[in-house]
């Protein structure tokens, strides 16, 4: 009878390289909707501003 080799070790690592391939491509995805929200929130903080002062949006907007 010949000896079955053992896959145990292979499933692991198969497991572990989807898991670091997995969290690559979160951190990217995180990093770059961060950036992407670091430059579109203060534009929005801006305008808002712009028309509050101007009178275009209701002060209500600041109200819970």
């Amino acid at each position: 009878m010949a000896k079955k080799k053992s896959d145990s070790g292979q499933a692991v690592l198969e497991y572990v390289i989807l898991l670091a391939i997995t969290v690559g491509i979160m951190i990217y995805f995180v990093r770059n909707l961060s950036s992407g929200m670091n430059k579109t929130i203060p534009k929005w903080g801006g305008s808002l501003e712009v028309q509050l002062r101007a009178g275009a949006a209701p002060a209500s907007i600041w109200k819970k």
